[in-house]
């Protein structure tokens, strides 16, 4: 715990500077900021349609522009674990004939924290008639990650990891619409001997639409991530989540009940990480409210 305590003050401390603080659900926040590597300067799109706006972000996007650094929290799954650690009775005061209710709304995060850096293109996502905010952004290009705890059913193990990805990420916010997503594939490496190393694909794309543009895909959000071991390539976990969301007042700001499972087999973790169980499946309901 003591690796929390320097990461909550490196929070602080850079809190203080000019950098970019965004907290948009209670499940996830970060810190960031965008440094340019030559004269260009961040190139404005202005696209309603979304598959359009995908394939713009794509185009020149393999030579390296920027620099994106940015800190992140899970912060309520760090909150149950931390409970879990430090208050064992009263968290297993929570299950009910065996079934973890904690671990229910906490399921599938595998880090508390992480520091990323990221090489690529950067755009900004605007609307002629409407001013372009600060947190309206997309990325293309090469993300690594590190963090040095990794999560367990909701429990610390210490774990020097580092992850390399390709990723196509963004966020476009104006006055009726809230769409973000992320595209990604690439690879986590792990310093613990009974964590396996893996290759992943994920998908992701979280949209509020208070005009209701797309019909079934408006005002929902869905999010699978499958990993494959990379010494033998199988497949041993799946991480699927699934919501729709309730609009508040007619605005964006809406609450959600997200439905979702996790699954591994034995080859996630090896020796005296091994489950006991060839097949382990972790249901997920998280309520959530985004602003």
């Amino acid at each position: 715990m003591k690796y929390m305590v320097v990461y909550l003050s490196i929070v602080v401390n850079i809190y203080a500077l000019d950098i970019d603080v965004e907290y948009t659900n209670p499940y996830y926040m970060d810190i960031n900021t965008t440094i340019s590597l030559s004269d260009e300067k961040i190139q404005t799109i202005s696209e309603k349609n979304e598959f359009l706006l995908y394939k713009k972000l794509l185009i020149g996007s393999f030579v390296p522009k920027f620099l994106y650094l940015e800190a992140s929290l899970y912060a309520m799954p760090t909150i149950g674990a931390s409970w879990k650690s430090l208050h064992q009775e009263s968290y297993n005061a929570m299950s009910i004939e065996d079934v973890d209710l904690v671990q229910m709304f906490f399921a599938g995060f595998e880090e508390p924290y992480a520091v990323s850096m990221f090489l690529g293109k950067v755009v900004k996502f605007g609307v002629d008639d409407e001013d372009i905010s600060d947190d309206n952004k997309g990325f293309v290009g090469y993300l690594f990650s590190y963090g040095n705890y990794h999560l367990k059913s909701l429990e610390f193990i210490e774990d020097n990891w580092l992850e390399i990805e390709w990723k196509v990420k963004g966020k476009k916010m104006i006055s009726t619409q809230s769409l973000d997503w992320s595209f990604r594939i690439g690879g986590k490496i792990h310093s613990h001997p009974n964590i396996s190393n893996t290759y992943y694909l994920g998908l992701r794309r979280n949209n509020v639409d208070v005009e209701e543009t797309i019909p079934f895909l408006s005002n929902s959000a869905f999010e699978y991530k499958v990993d494959f071991r990379a010494d033998t390539l199988d497949i041993i976990r799946n991480y699927l989540t699934l919501d729709k969301k309730y609009l508040l007042f007619g605005s964006k700001k809406s609450v959600a009940l997200v439905i979702g499972f996790v699954h591994e087999n034995r080859g996630k973790y090896t020796g005296k990480l091994q489950r006991d169980v060839e097949n382990m499946y972790s249901f997920i309901l998280r309520p959530n409210i985004s602003f």
